[in-house]
């Protein structure tokens, strides 16, 4: 959580919410995020209930999209992917948290699309490739800054 020094007003919060199974194969996209008010996205984490394993012929990749305040938009703020191809790929593990641009190398988060307008909503997405295993649940962590810190009336 980060602070404004001079007022003393948080403008770092965090959000989670549970992403659900789905089986073997599926691509699935659900909203998981409403911005309460202009925001930067600075990180999003999954924390999965069980392991994957990276491999070329079953494999995820994961999306998190700025959908926009209609939810028609499909701007990506950042994504991963388990394919054993991307170099640096690395297993999710069961019960550890990491950031979605660390799950394969050579991602970064977008610098337009983690900006999000009031009412913006954010969207899990998985596009499985070759033969899939089925999706664990997973924890998503979406950590965010606000923009529109008012200083306090006294």
């Amino acid at each position: 959580m980060s602070y404004d020094i001079k007022n003393g007003i948080s403008n770092r919060e965090e959000y989670s919410c549970i992403a659900t199974n789905a089986g073997a194969g599926a691509n699935i996209e659900f909203p998981i995020f409403v911005a309460p008010g202009n925001c930067i996205v600075r990180q999003v984490t999954i924390t999965p209930r069980t392991s994957t394993v990276r491999l070329d012929t079953a494999f995820h990749t994961f999306y998190i999209y700025d959908k926009g305040s209609a939810g028609t938009a499909s701007n990506v703020i950042v994504s991963g992917s388990t394919a054993n191809v991307n170099s640096g790929t690395q297993s999710l593990l069961s019960f550890d948290e990491v950031d979605i641009k660390n799950i394969s190398s050579g991602n970064t988060y977008s610098s337009t699309h983690n900006i999000l307008a009031a009412g913006d909503v954010i969207s899990f997405a998985n596009v499985s490739g070759g033969t899939a295993a089925v999706i664990p649940d997973m924890l998503v962590k979406i950590t965010y800054e606000l923009m529109d810190i008012k200083e306090p009336a006294y």
